[in-house]
């Protein structure tokens, strides 16, 4: 918010709490979180886990700008991985 120090951990925590209520927009960005290791270290495992629950919260509750976001970002990490995999192999 405006006026306050920025605190990523705390505000991945935050997210976590929310997520873990089953808050999917939360889940998102706790996604968002994990993508970018911000608050939290860097993992991109984790990252596609928040995406695919935010996805399925998402279709239960009807969130269709949070579906949207995470189906997109579950789409650029699974581009990254073919990039990773085609570069190793």
């Amino acid at each position: 918010g405006e006026g306050v120090r920025r605190d990523p951990r705390r505000g991945a925590r935050l997210y976590a709490a929310a997520a873990a209520q089953g808050d999917s927009w939360a889940t998102c960005l706790l996604g968002l979180c994990y993508r970018d290791g911000l608050g939290v270290r860097r993992d991109l495992r984790a990252a596609r886990r928040c995406f695919e629950r935010a996805l399925r919260a998402a279709d239960r509750d009807g969130n269709k700008e949070t579906r949207k976001m995470a189906r997109e970002e579950l789409e650029k990490l699974g581009a990254a991985a073919k990039d990773r995999r085609r570069r190793r192999g």
